[in-house]
């Protein structure tokens, strides 16, 4: 090899050599899993970002880099405990791949401390010797309504979670469905009969469990002792209102009508008038006209 460079000064070329040897230094690199053996727990990847190489006449060309075979996947485990934390692996899931500074053949058979398994030029940052991290993910695929107060194991729109904090533990279940139909936000499934529970600053799935089919009449069933107000200028409800009940309230310039007849403001500030269906006047006060009028 010839070494006659290395007898330049000039700062400028020894970085420029440097930096041409980095760059084929691997390290670490994007990569979705092509296929995965749950026996070994070890996937064949492809590296997300294509290399470029530099052609003798000045130009560059990049290519897509191998898939890698056998590379032996992370997940949580403590080996003395025997305690794990799995999930799926499916073809398209992304990964982060990284590659070790000597060859792992012999550790990934048996473990424990190995030699490498060259004894005179030991690989180095080969792409024989990577490791998947699973779960790297990319803007375009990020979780959706993240909690950031919480540990969770959920799915994807959170419709089934386990949910850990430093004072509970929440745990949700509405399976069975098309997830799409969640409301990612409220927590609800358009069309389907839900309840609103006193002191619960979200919607739920009655039961948490879900009812179809989605073609349902939408109900809301009042949980016992609980309380639903709305509060604001204006007040929009779209679509066919239900009452099934009783409808009160308070008398003002607009009746209000009730399961007794519609109810008005009275003679005085604190007193309700209830017109009855057969039009009786019930605790009206007293006029001074001939008819004896209602205040």
């Amino acid at each position: 090899m010839d070494n006659s460079f290395l007898k330049n000064s000039d700062p400028a070329v020894l970085q420029q050599v440097i930096a041409r040897v980095l760059l084929d230094v691997n390290t670490s690199i994007p990569g979705t899993v092509k296929s995965f053996n749950p026996k070994n727990q070890t996937v064949v990847a492809t590296p997300n970002i294509r290399m470029i190489q530099n052609k003798k006449d000045g130009t560059t060309k990049k290519l897509d880099m191998p898939d890698l075979i056998e590379v032996p996947c992370i997940f949580p485990y403590s080996i003395t405990s025997d305690l794990s934390l799995t999930f799926p692996v499916s073809e398209g899931d992304q990964c982060l791949l990284i590659f070790s500074q000597r060859s792992i053949d012999n550790w990934h058979e048996l473990g424990g401390i190995q030699d490498p398994v060259e004894d005179k030029y030991p690989r180095a940052h080969s792409l024989s010797d990577a490791i998947a991290i699973l779960g790297l993910i990319p803007k375009s695929e990020a979780i959706k309504n993240f909690s950031s107060n919480t540990i969770e194991i959920r799915n994807r729109c959170r419709s089934v979670r386990i949910a850990v904090d430093s004072n509970k533990i929440e745990m949700l279940s509405c399976s069975g469905f098309n997830p799409d139909l969640w409301d990612e936000e409220i927590e609800y499934i358009s069309g389907q009969e839900v309840c609103i529970e006193s002191g619960v600053d979200y919607v739920a799935i009655k039961g948490n469990k879900g009812i179809y089919p989605p073609t349902d009449l939408e109900k809301w069933a009042e949980m016992p002792n609980s309380k639903l107000v709305m509060e604001g200028e204006t007040i929009t409800l779209k679509g066919s209102i239900i009452i099934d009940g009783v409808m009160s309230g308070v008398g003002g310039t607009t009746p209000v009508p009730t399961s007794a007849g519609i109810l008005h403001k009275g003679g005085s500030p604190d007193q309700d008038v209830v017109i009855d269906k057969d039009h009786k006047h019930l605790g009206v006060v007293s006029g001074t006209s001939p008819t004896g009028g209602v205040q």
